[in-house]
């Protein structure tokens, strides 16, 4: 019997190896939100954070992505230069709420393109829209068709850390 035990004691030990080393070889997942443009080449992603973050005012601080038109000539309707788009994506529930904000000059900045390091502290955010996703869906950004854009994606997707 002891030696039934012992070799039942050792394919257990084998067995919390073995899991251990397949465990080990996955990677986390994160909740993400991925961008893609109106072409269908991605822009990039934003993780979801595990809360509601503050609403941005100025600059690119509180952003958890921003992501820049190639086109520097998109003009909102009051005439304003738009360099791009920022969004914030956060965890409720089972998938993710999104907030996307156009970037536009903001109060006594120049009307130009303001996509360099140097001059992103002089956008300001400007929230276009706010939706829900759960995990594998996506949103069409139907509302960039009022600047003349094709509509840019956002899917919500678990993704590699």
């Amino acid at each position: 019997m002891s030696r039934l035990a012992g070799r039942v004691s050792v394919i257990c030990l084998g067995l919390v190896v073995l899991w251990s080393a397949v465990q080990a070889q996955q990677p986390e997942l994160v909740m993400v939100a991925r961008i893609i443009d109106g072409d269908g080449n991605s822009r990039g992603r934003t993780g979801a954070r595990a809360k509601r973050p503050p609403v941005p005012s100025r600059g690119l601080s509180g952003m958890h992505g921003s992501f820049f038109y190639d086109n520097n000539n998109v003009r909102d309707g009051n005439g304003r230069i738009i360099s791009g788009l920022g969004v914030q994506a956060w965890q409720e529930g089972d998938g993710a709420r999104v907030v996307v904000y156009t970037l536009v000059p903001g109060p006594g900045a120049p009307n130009v393109y303001l996509a360099t390091r140097a001059t992103q502290h002089l956008m300001r955010p400007e929230r276009l829209v706010e939706f829900l996703l759960e995990v594998g869906e996506q949103r069409e950004l139907v509302e960039l068709r009022r600047f003349g854009l094709k509509p840019w994606t956002i899917k919500v997707l678990k993704e590699p850390r």
